[in-house]
């Protein structure tokens, strides 16, 4: 009987439920009620409950479905899913495979009427809890928002943090404009305003050298987000009715809005230290009236954004082309964009693609790296061919995936002479209790003594094997899981937008790097 143990916890840490204290609590059930048994471990840390997009969650549905396991125990049932939709399909699963589930903590018996449904009703509390847990997170944004105090983390540029007190003697942070870096900010703007592009004002500034406040080349990405942040303007009515026009949220009546202050936006960004931060929609924004001292003037800062055309806070792609946009590194580190380059001869125009080094990108032959620019359509039909060859051959999966050593040991062999070893000692223990006076004993004792280390040796290669084994069981389980669903999704590929096209090869590829004259390819 193979018995499936999972963990989850969303924040890593060593307190509480941790990973290693959810294994416990499992390792005493199964040795309790099923000594017998072989358990496997699943583990998720740093992965929220809210879905069930996780790895280890991914390998074991996948052992799952092809009946290697038998029970799936887990220390609580908001472990699996808070979602209910989502645990009742996994549960749906299990049943369809004849597994078994048994959650410890909540004493739950899915064999009987009773006990399956006690654990839907557990399910519900669980995404209630969830749900209730988000209300309070939006809750307390709405709140702080009214207050205008800043949320916390690195201050943006042209501004630093300054500790201040209320009335009460609370402590809090305000942001004070830095006058070594306002300037810089105000450039942006009136960068933007001339009618420069993004990419023009970052060229520009690398080819004369000119570096951030913090010591850095700025790139276009930062430009953008500097330039589309309310936080560097006046709360200035206009502003309130900018905003309000593009459907965020206004943390306080218009009549406040008077120009006292800078504004400032909250829920900008969704993310936590284990997620990528990522762009919200604009229309998710909480826009409040700040405590802190603005940089740019509100008709400035308008004619900005009317300037950029923005309704949304993502920027837009002109060009449908670059399958790998975003996932292609160059060996030197750094991603590769796509370039656009159009070919004139007497008849006609060839509009050609590149990929190119970002760092070449800014600053040309100057920079570091050597590695040239090739040929977009090439590098994704390589890609693509990868991919066709695992539909086609699903063993090839192996290529792109994580190698995982064999065990160099029989795990059957050395079991026989851990249990020859421990007959042995049980002998020398016999013949010790008939000549525990004899002279002869100090040298059984030695004899124990040494049968006793080679155990221990013996038992640390066992783990060791048994150890390996479990990693490449889990390895093989999600190649396979893997190598399925890159065959499911290119059956009907041609049929996807571009869009879906650039999601699925995010989906399978973890890493791309093109160093100049090959192609390394790894997959999740």
């Amino acid at each position: 009987m193979i018995i499936a143990g999972y963990a989850r916890k969303s924040i890593i840490t060593d307190s509480g439920d941790s990973i290693e204290n959810q294994k416990k609590t499992i390792s005493e059930y199964v040795s309790r009620m099923h000594p017998a048994a072989d358990l496997i471990f699943y583990s998720d840390e740093g992965f929220t409950g809210s879905n069930t997009d996780r790895p280890a969650f991914r390998a074991l549905m996948a052992d799952v479905t092809s009946g290697k396991i038998n029970i799936l125990v887990c220390y609580r049932l908001d472990r699996i899913s808070r979602s209910v939709s989502d645990f009742s399909e996994t549960f749906e699963l299990l049943k369809k495979h004849s597994v078994e589930f048994v959650s410890v903590r909540e004493q739950l018996d899915t064999t009987t009427p009773i006990g399956r449904a006690m654990m839907y009703i557990c399910s519900v509390f669980a995404q209630m809890e969830r749900e209730t847990i988000a209300e309070r997170v939006r809750d307390s944004s709405l709140s702080l928002a009214k207050s205008g105090k800043w949320a916390g983390g690195r201050p943006p540029t042209g501004y630093v943090r300054e500790r201040r007190s209320d009335s009460s003697g609370k402590s809090f942070t305000v942001l004070v404009p830095d006058p070594d870096a306002t300037s810089f900010v105000l450039g942006l703007f009136h960068g933007v305003l001339a009618g420069k592009s993004l990419t023009g004002i970052e060229t520009s500034y690398r080819s004369t050298g000119k570096l951030s406040p913090a010591g850095k080349y700025i790139s276009t990405t930062t430009i953008y987000q500097i330039i589309t942040n309310p936080i560097y303007t006046a709360c200035s009515p206009e502003v309130w009715d900018y905003y309000h026009r593009l459907g965020c949220e206004l943390g306080v009546p218009r009549d406040q809005f008077d120009g006292s202050s800078g504004a400032i936006a909250y829920n900008r960004t969704t993310g936590s230290r284990q997620k990528k931060h990522q762009n919200n929609n604009i229309s998710k924004w909480i826009i409040t009236k700040g405590l802190h001292e603005p940089i740019i003037a509100p008709d400035l800062f308008l004619a900005v954004q009317k300037r950029l055309g923005i309704n949304h806070i993502c920027k837009t792609r002109q060009y449908d082309v670059g399958l790998l946009r975003g996932l292609l590194r160059c060996s030197c580190g750094r991603l590769m964009s796509a370039k656009r380059k159009t070919c004139y001869d007497t008849k006609n125009q060839t509009v050609l693609w590149n990929y190119i080094c970002s760092g070449r990108a800014h600053k040309g032959s100057a920079h570091d790296c050597k590695v040239k620019q090739v040929n977009l359509q090439m590098i994704d039909q390589m890609v693509l061919d990868a991919l066709s060859n695992i539909s086609m051959d699903p063993s090839s999966i192996k290529n792109y995936t994580r190698k995982v050593s064999e065990p160099n040991k029989d795990l059957s062999a050395l079991r026989k002479q851990q249990l020859s070893n421990k007959k042995k000692i049980q002998n020398l223990v016999a013949r010790l209790e008939d000549t525990s006076e004899s002279p002869a004993a100090k040298y059984i004792i030695s004899s124990i003594e040494d049968l006793d280390r080679k155990g221990r040796e013996l038992q640390k290669l066992i783990s060791e094997v048994e150890s390996r084994k479990q990693s490449q069981l889990k390895q093989e389980s999600h190649d396979q899981w893997l190598s399925s669903y890159i065959s499911n999704e290119m059956k009907f590929f041609d049929d996807l937008s571009f869009e879906e096209k650039q999601n699925f090869f995010r989906n399978v590829i973890s890493s791309c790097v093109w160093d100049g004259s090959a192609l390394s390819i790894n997959m999740i």
